[in-house]
């Protein structure tokens, strides 16, 4: 996460330079090790002063390969950086190949990694519950609404439309056509995963029923999510203070409060 994080940052910072001089390849890739050296020795610091088992304080976060080492064993920082590296010269080559720079500063409407969790944030409503998508790049180029996610993995094996990348950018997808009312054939979507050896774009298309079909899902989690606060909405953070096994810490987003050993 922390990974992803420092390269979906340096990859904002490179686009909203294109309608100023653009960001340079070395300039993008310094910042990168500039920001990723910073982080690292910073949170390496307290993970050697703090005891692990305390209540840290989340301003000043310890990363996962110094909170729980077991789960890299051996993992230095000069590994973490070259794929890194990888990640953001294949996103200048996929922009290049695109045409990228030139769409956007051609484009009448930009979002480029917009702030949720706003009134004026990327989203739709379902049953009164808004939806937020959380896009790293959208914008209006002609009479084409385009959407683009980041992937720093490889590309998925086997069928991409059972991909969860595939679901969530279909939801994407949701935002301009209930929202802004952008007919559907008007709407392209890609994703773009950049940690292979190079750049590969896989495209979501949406019909009618696929968003019969991503509608009827939303109304269902929004149900599901009603029912559970029905039968006990007096719930805190301390009922899920817990971890089961040290490789779920990897994907969790509350290791800071977590006050239940690991087994």
């Amino acid at each position: 996460m922390w990974r992803g994080e420092l390269v979906h940052g340096v990859i904002a910072d490179i686009l909203k330079s294109i309608n100023r001089p653009l960001i340079s390849v070395k300039r993008a890739l310094q910042l990168l090790r500039t920001r990723a050296k910073n982080q690292w020795d910073e949170s390496l610091e307290r993970a050697s002063t703090l005891n692990p088992k305390s209540s840290l304080n989340p301003a000043a976060p310890i990363l996962m390969e110094h909170y729980y080492t077991e789960l890299d064993e051996g993992l230095e920082l000069g590994k973490i950086l070259e794929s890194m590296t990888l990640q953001i010269t294949n996103f200048y080559s996929w922009m290049e190949q695109w045409n990228i720079i030139n769409e956007i500063a051609e484009a009448s409407k930009i979002w480029i990694e917009p702030t949720v969790y706003m009134p004026t944030s990327p989203g739709f409503f379902v049953d009164e519950v808004r939806f937020v998508t959380k896009v790293d790049l959208a914008f209006l180029s002609a009479n084409t609404f385009k959407i683009f996610d980041w992937n720093t993995g490889i590309e998925p094996k086997g069928e991409f439309k059972l991909s969860s990348e595939y679901r969530q950018a279909s939801f994407y997808g949701l935002w301009p056509h209930l929202e802004m009312t952008h007919p559907l054939e008007n709407i392209d979507i890609g994703i773009v995963y950049v940690g292979g050896d190079k750049p590969k774009v896989f495209k979501v298309k949406l019909f009618p029923h696929d968003v019969d079909e991503l509608i009827t899902d939303a109304e269902l989690l929004v149900r599901s999510s009603n029912e559970f606060l029905d039968v006990d909405n007096s719930f805190g953070l301390e009922d899920f203070d817990w971890a089961t096994f040290p490789k779920v810490c990897m994907s969790c987003q509350f290791k800071q409060i977590c006050r239940r050993e690991l087994k």
